[in-house]
């Protein structure tokens, strides 16, 4: 790995796509380096084969995704409005 001192003066100047020479074989960030915001300006995030996008000012998740182990319930069982659900997830990570 570079070292990290020669890389550094080059973030401002990245005008082309950053693509990593082995396919899965580059993190960004660490365990106890993580970076603190993440700013994107498209409309889709891709995490392994799950696919979140945006819709409007909220986000659609994928179809069978669980929340602690349970799928979110719907207002119409009773659960929590959709809305409510995704924002409460994301609250806690």
């Amino acid at each position: 790995m570079a070292n990290y001192s020669d890389f550094k003066p080059k973030l401002n100047r990245i005008t082309r796509h950053i693509i990593p020479h082995d396919h899965e074989g580059t993190d960004l960030g660490h365990s106890t380096k993580a970076f603190r915001d993440l700013y994107l300006s498209g409309s889709s995030l891709h995490l392994g084969s799950a696919v979140i996008n945006s819709v409007g000012s909220g986000i659609a998740l994928p179809a069978g995704t669980t929340i602690g182990g349970s799928a979110p319930a719907t207002e119409a069982a009773g659960g929590l409005p959709q809305n409510k659900v995704i924002a409460f997830a994301i609250a806690l990570g």
